[in-house]
């Protein structure tokens, strides 16, 4: 397997595209796997000249887990809900120094990068620490960072609920709660797509049950509370920032947020979309990430 050996973390990787192609680097959301990214998707880059990385971030699929430096995360998450400190093993800036570390470990002097969700928040930061290795930044369903407009705003209390829910350890029952989960993020259209998520819920619970690396991950992302509106005006590197009109985690304020922060990026909005985007999103996107990194 292709595993990066980074300051004690082992970070699985695949690549796929030829060895001179123009590198793009793809970070998955908070508890996904590197098969989060659709086959289309990374085809579509391939077909079009780049060399397209993938990985597991820590704590999910092959890549080290943090088993006994927090071996309960649904208590910690509990904990923070209910006001009490926690400490976790691990931060966001920590994720990207892992990228960082594999960028610079597979001799790349520079790539672009594309995150997703969480994933964008550890693109952003690789832009905002690295510049020099970024040739561009794309995030998708990304929040600003800036504290004054909460990530939850659009949120319920019954979904903010479940999305602290622990993560049930079987198979069944995890794409049931994934289901949940996912279908309660999507947009109106186009139509939720349960075959589809049922078949990629289950490969990545068949790839690496990561219930425990999910309630990390959850909890480093609920004392993410750095706020990042003034490295935001600094950030030099072309940007393009996708958002869908439904998304609860990115409200409209925040997609306004990036207009007011980074003036000379590229902001996109999908009317129908959610926080997941449906799988009739997909060449949509691809075309937009497509047309921009022509330009970046």
């Amino acid at each position: 397997m292709p595993v990066a050996i980074l300051d004690g973390v082992d970070i699985y990787y695949e690549a796929e595209g030829e060895l001179g192609g123009r590198p793009i680097v793809l970070i998955p959301g908070l508890g996904d796997q590197l098969i989060w990214w659709d086959e289309t998707f990374v085809t579509g880059l391939v077909s079009r000249g780049y060399r397209v990385l993938r990985c597991d971030p820590r704590d999910v699929g092959h890549s080290t887990k943090f088993d006994k430096d927090c071996p309960d995360p649904w208590d910690g998450v509990r904990q923070i809900r209910i006001g009490q400190p926690f400490t976790m093993p691990y931060s966001i800036d920590d994720m990207a120094s892992d990228i960082m570390q594999l960028i610079a470990s597979l001799g790349l002097p520079t790539a672009h990068i594309m995150g997703n969700s969480l994933g964008g928040a550890i693109a952003r930061s690789i832009a905002l620490n690295a510049p020099h290795q970024v040739r561009s930044l794309i995030t998708v369903g990304t929040h600003t960072g800036n504290l004054d407009i909460p990530a939850t705003v659009g949120m319920t209390a019954a979904l903010e609920d479940l999305l602290v829910a622990p993560v049930p350890r079987t198979r069944d029952a995890f794409i049931d709660y994934r289901l949940q989960v996912l279908r309660s993020l999507s947009g109106p259209t186009p139509p939720f797509s349960e075959r589809y998520h049922i078949e990629r819920e289950g490969l990545a619970f068949e790839r690496s049950e990561d219930s425990l690396g999910r309630g990390r991950q959850t909890i480093t992302a609920m004392l993410d509370t750095e706020d990042r509106s003034a490295a935001l005006k600094s950030l030099k590197v072309p940007s393009l920032f996708v958002y869908g009109a439904f998304d609860v985690f990115t409200p409209p304020e925040a997609a306004a947020d990036y207009r007011r922060l980074v003036p000379h990026a590229r902001i996109e909005l999908l009317l129908d979309a959610g926080h997941v985007l449906g799988t009739g999103h997909i060449p949509t996107l691809l075309g937009l990430v497509l047309d921009f990194l022509e330009t970046a």
